[in-house]
């Protein structure tokens, strides 16, 4: 995410915008459990097939990608970044 927004806002932004959303989202651990599980699944990208891991092991709701395709599962849900933004508007 720091790449990401660092290029369209800027390091300074990224920073404080990065700080409020550890207050607002959990951060998931990615440890040995998390790479032996991913290391054993059938994903075509094994960044994915960890994010996947993580999502699972630390029991989220949900993985948020601006590419649903690369997540070949059901649970926990695959949302766009547009789908959370309107999820959230909306409740």
């Amino acid at each position: 995410m720091y790449y990401i927004i660092r290029r369209a806002r800027g390091r300074e932004w990224t920073l404080t915008y990065l700080r409020q959303l550890v207050n607002f989202c959990r951060v998931a651990t990615v440890d040995s459990t998390t790479i032996n599980m991913a290391l054993n699944l059938n994903f075509r990208d094994f960044e994915d097939a960890i994010q996947y891991s993580t999502a699972v092991l630390n029991y989220l709701d949900a993985i948020i990608t601006r590419n649903p395709r690369d997540f070949p599962v059901a649970t926990p849900r695959i949302m766009t970044p547009e789908q959370l933004i309107q999820e959230l508007t909306n409740t």
